[in-house]
């Protein structure tokens, strides 16, 4: 009822017993392609697999070899590529884009990935965005990070609230909370510290544990790893 399944076993349990309680206006598309959905509406899979194991979920697209393959209740989630958001099982809101992005997403809500291996490991973090291959690409179950740039926030699993702009800006944090790094490898070497700000390619490049923290200027320093509360400003200017 109001649904298209082409390709073997495509939407094969879908329920058509009626307009009330049915999985209707659902499009799959390819092989085993929405195979188990049973009573999910206004979903779309594309491509071998797509929204397989999917059974009550709503207004989910899944477009690529296995995207969003295990989801089962989880809805209006977007995935675009080869595995594409392939664990995800209660997970809703999501949107990712390119092979393997957020392909470890379970239960988190809300996240934005692009790129190849984007949130690669993001379990349940909620409302995570990257954008570029790697970004975020250890985050767990963080909340609340912005990692724009290929290797930003790499490897970051539980730090939250942290924005970093650039290739392999924040690139060593784990842990660390509340950073923000704009230009290349800014705090690129940062793991644990938290509230540091550093402006500019390879600004802050020396802090690891530090906080509170602001340094401003291409190749500026806070002069040690464990620097705390020290403000530097100029180009290749060291902290004291």
């Amino acid at each position: 009822l109001f649904n298209l399944f082409v390709g073997e076993w495509a939407g094969r349990l879908n329920d058509t017993s009626g307009p009330v309680g049915s999985g209707v206006y659902n499009t799959f598309v390819g092989s085993r392609t929405g195979y188990s959905n049973t009573t999910g509406s206004y979903n779309t899979a594309t491509g071998s697999q797509a929204l397989n194991r999917s059974t009550t979920g709503n207004a989910n697209t899944a477009t690529g070899k296995s995207a969003l393959e295990s989801n089962t209740i989880g809805g209006g989630n977007t995935a675009t590529g080869a595995n594409a958001l392939r664990a995800n099982t209660t997970g809703a809101a999501n949107t990712a884009t390119w092979n393997y992005a957020l392909v470890s997403n379970t239960s988190g809500v809300s996240n934005t990935a692009m790129g190849v291996f984007a949130m690669e490991l993001n379990t349940s973090g909620d409302a995570n965005t990257a954008v570029g291959v790697y970004a975020l690409g250890a985050n767990t179950t963080a909340d609340d990070n912005t990692a724009v740039g290929s290797n930003a926030m790499r490897a970051n699993t539980t730090g939250t609230a942290n924005v970093a702009t650039g290739v392999v800006a924040l690139r060593a944090n784990t842990t660390g909370a509340r950073n923000t790094a704009t230009g290349f490898a800014a705090l690129a070497q940062n793991t644990t510290g938290a509230n540091n700000t550093g402006l500019g390619s390879g600004a802050g490049n020396d802090v690891t544990t530090g906080t509170g923290n602001t340094v401003i200027g291409q190749a500026t320093t806070a002069g040690a790893a464990g620097a705390v509360d020290r403000i530097v400003l100029g180009r290749g200017a060291t902290g004291i």
